[in-house]
Protein backbone atom coordinates (compact mmCIF):
# COMPACT_ATOMS: atom_id res chain seq x y z
CA UNK A 1 0.00 0.00 0.00
CA UNK A 2 1.10 3.59 -0.48
CA UNK A 3 1.42 6.41 2.03
CA UNK A 4 -0.26 9.81 1.78
CA UNK A 5 2.05 12.34 0.12
CA UNK A 6 3.32 14.65 2.89
CA UNK A 7 5.85 17.25 3.96
CA UNK A 8 7.01 18.56 7.37
CA UNK A 9 6.76 15.02 8.78
CA UNK A 10 9.32 13.14 10.82
CA UNK A 11 10.98 9.78 10.24
CA UNK A 12 13.03 7.43 12.42
CA UNK A 13 14.70 4.10 11.70
CA UNK A 14 13.72 1.64 14.41
CA UNK A 15 16.12 -1.01 15.68
CA UNK A 16 14.05 -3.70 13.88
CA UNK A 17 14.97 -2.01 10.54
CA UNK A 18 11.56 -0.47 9.79
CA UNK A 19 11.33 3.27 9.17
CA UNK A 20 8.46 5.00 10.98
CA UNK A 21 6.96 8.13 9.40
CA UNK A 22 4.72 10.30 11.59
CA UNK A 23 2.46 13.30 11.04
CA UNK A 24 3.19 16.09 8.63
CA UNK A 25 1.21 18.18 6.17
CA UNK A 26 -0.78 16.68 3.28
CA UNK A 27 1.24 17.65 0.20
CA UNK A 28 -1.52 17.01 -2.36
CA UNK A 29 -3.40 20.31 -2.02
CA UNK A 30 -4.56 22.64 0.75
CA UNK A 31 -2.39 22.34 3.87
CA UNK A 32 -4.08 19.70 6.04
CA UNK A 33 -2.11 18.43 9.03
CA UNK A 34 -1.94 14.63 9.26
CA UNK A 35 -2.19 12.46 12.36
CA UNK A 36 -1.66 9.22 10.49
CA UNK A 37 1.56 7.26 10.44
CA UNK A 38 3.14 4.61 8.24
CA UNK A 39 6.02 2.16 8.35
CA UNK A 40 8.42 1.67 5.47
CA UNK A 41 9.36 -2.01 5.48
CA UNK A 42 12.65 -2.69 3.75
CA UNK A 43 12.98 -6.22 2.37
CA UNK A 44 15.98 -8.45 1.94
CA UNK A 45 18.48 -7.27 -0.69
CA UNK A 46 19.02 -9.36 -3.81
CA UNK A 47 22.01 -8.93 -6.11
CA UNK A 48 21.53 -7.45 -9.58
CA UNK A 49 23.29 -9.80 -11.98
CA UNK A 50 23.12 -7.97 -15.32
CA UNK A 51 22.92 -4.55 -16.92
CA UNK A 52 24.41 -1.23 -15.82
CA UNK A 53 23.53 -1.89 -12.17
CA UNK A 54 25.26 -5.28 -12.11
CA UNK A 55 26.96 -5.94 -8.79
CA UNK A 56 24.63 -3.66 -6.85
CA UNK A 57 21.84 -4.65 -4.48
CA UNK A 58 18.12 -4.33 -5.12
CA UNK A 59 15.79 -3.88 -2.15
CA UNK A 60 12.12 -4.73 -2.18
CA UNK A 61 9.97 -2.53 0.03
CA UNK A 62 6.41 -2.02 1.12
CA UNK A 63 4.41 0.59 3.01
CA UNK A 64 2.40 -0.60 5.99
CA UNK A 65 -0.06 1.45 8.00
CA UNK A 66 0.94 2.26 11.58
CA UNK A 67 -1.20 3.45 14.48
CA UNK A 68 -2.24 7.11 14.34
CA UNK A 69 -0.82 9.58 16.85
CA UNK A 70 -2.29 9.17 20.36
CA UNK A 71 -3.35 12.72 21.07
CA UNK A 72 -6.21 14.43 19.26
CA UNK A 73 -3.89 17.03 17.80
CA UNK A 74 -2.09 16.32 14.58
CA UNK A 75 1.46 17.39 14.23
CA UNK A 76 4.00 18.88 11.87
CA UNK A 77 7.55 20.16 12.41
CA UNK A 78 7.99 17.77 15.36
CA UNK A 79 10.91 15.43 16.06
CA UNK A 80 10.85 11.63 16.06
CA UNK A 81 13.78 10.04 17.87
CA UNK A 82 14.50 6.29 17.65
CA UNK A 83 15.24 4.60 20.98
CA UNK A 84 17.72 1.74 21.36
CA UNK A 85 18.29 0.95 25.03
CA UNK A 86 15.56 -0.37 27.32
CA UNK A 87 12.94 0.81 24.81
CA UNK A 88 14.38 -0.78 21.64
CA UNK A 89 12.01 -0.73 18.62
CA UNK A 90 10.37 2.42 19.96
CA UNK A 91 10.45 6.09 19.00
CA UNK A 92 9.81 9.29 20.93
CA UNK A 93 7.84 12.08 19.22
CA UNK A 94 8.25 15.55 20.74
CA UNK A 95 6.81 19.01 20.08
CA UNK A 96 5.44 20.20 16.76
CA UNK A 97 2.51 22.33 15.64
CA UNK A 98 -1.13 21.26 15.63
CA UNK A 99 -2.82 22.70 12.53
CA UNK A 100 -2.42 25.04 9.62
CA UNK A 101 -5.22 27.29 10.91
CA UNK A 102 -4.07 27.83 14.52
CA UNK A 103 -0.41 26.79 14.27
CA UNK A 104 -0.44 26.19 18.03
CA UNK A 105 2.92 24.97 19.30
CA UNK A 106 2.69 21.65 21.16
CA UNK A 107 4.27 20.70 24.49
CA UNK A 108 3.47 17.01 24.15
CA UNK A 109 5.52 13.86 23.87
CA UNK A 110 4.40 10.44 22.67
CA UNK A 111 6.06 7.04 22.67
CA UNK A 112 5.57 4.65 19.73
CA UNK A 113 6.13 0.93 20.38
CA UNK A 114 6.57 -1.15 17.20
CA UNK A 115 5.81 -4.51 18.83
CA UNK A 116 2.27 -3.42 19.74
CA UNK A 117 1.89 -0.72 17.05
CA UNK A 118 0.71 1.78 19.68
CA UNK A 119 1.32 5.38 20.70
CA UNK A 120 1.12 6.43 24.35
CA UNK A 121 1.24 9.88 25.89
CA UNK A 122 4.36 10.57 27.93
CA UNK A 123 3.84 12.41 31.22
CA UNK A 124 5.36 15.75 30.32
CA UNK A 125 5.37 17.73 33.55
CA UNK A 126 6.91 21.01 32.46
CA UNK A 127 7.84 20.07 28.89
CA UNK A 128 8.26 23.30 26.94
CA UNK A 129 6.21 23.80 23.80
CA UNK A 130 8.51 23.84 20.77
CA UNK A 131 8.80 23.00 17.09
CA UNK A 132 11.75 22.93 14.72
CA UNK A 133 13.96 21.82 17.62
CA UNK A 134 16.76 19.27 17.77
CA UNK A 135 16.33 15.97 19.63
CA UNK A 136 19.55 14.16 20.55
CA UNK A 137 19.56 10.57 21.87
CA UNK A 138 22.36 9.17 23.99
CA UNK A 139 22.59 6.03 26.09
CA UNK A 140 23.53 6.34 29.76
CA UNK A 141 25.70 3.87 31.70
CA UNK A 142 22.61 1.83 32.73
CA UNK A 143 21.60 1.32 29.07
CA UNK A 144 18.68 3.73 29.31
CA UNK A 145 17.93 6.18 26.50
CA UNK A 146 18.31 9.87 27.34
CA UNK A 147 16.82 12.36 24.88
CA UNK A 148 17.79 16.03 24.98
CA UNK A 149 15.43 18.56 23.37
CA UNK A 150 17.41 21.61 22.30
CA UNK A 151 16.16 25.01 21.14
CA UNK A 152 13.42 25.31 18.56
CA UNK A 153 10.69 27.88 18.10
CA UNK A 154 7.80 28.96 20.31
CA UNK A 155 6.18 30.83 17.40
CA UNK A 156 7.27 32.35 14.10
CA UNK A 157 9.47 34.99 15.80
CA UNK A 158 10.43 33.61 19.23
CA UNK A 159 13.22 31.07 19.64
CA UNK A 160 13.39 28.69 22.60
CA UNK A 161 16.62 28.94 24.66
CA UNK A 162 16.21 25.80 26.76
CA UNK A 163 17.51 22.26 26.89
CA UNK A 164 15.26 19.59 28.39
CA UNK A 165 16.02 15.96 29.17
CA UNK A 166 13.74 12.92 29.07
CA UNK A 167 14.98 9.48 30.15
CA UNK A 168 13.71 5.94 29.61
CA UNK A 169 13.36 3.70 32.63
CA UNK A 170 13.98 0.00 33.19
CA UNK A 171 10.19 -0.46 33.36
CA UNK A 172 9.91 0.55 29.69
CA UNK A 173 8.51 4.05 30.19
CA UNK A 174 9.76 7.60 29.71
CA UNK A 175 10.24 9.80 32.76
CA UNK A 176 8.75 13.26 32.73
CA UNK A 177 11.21 16.08 32.12
CA UNK A 178 14.07 15.65 34.58
CA UNK A 179 15.99 18.88 34.07
CA UNK A 180 15.64 22.16 32.29
CA UNK A 181 18.46 24.58 31.65
CA UNK A 182 18.18 28.16 30.49
CA UNK A 183 20.85 28.92 27.93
Amino acid sequence: SEMTARSHHAAARLTNGDVLLAGGVDATGAPVFLGDCARFLLGTPTPITSGVAEGRQRYDYNWAPAASLAFGEVSAEHRLTPLHGTLADSALLTGGRDSASTARTLHTAQLYTAGTDTWADVPNGTLDSRYGHVAIRVEDSAGDDVVYLVGGLVDAVTARATVQRLRSTAGGTIDAVLTETEG
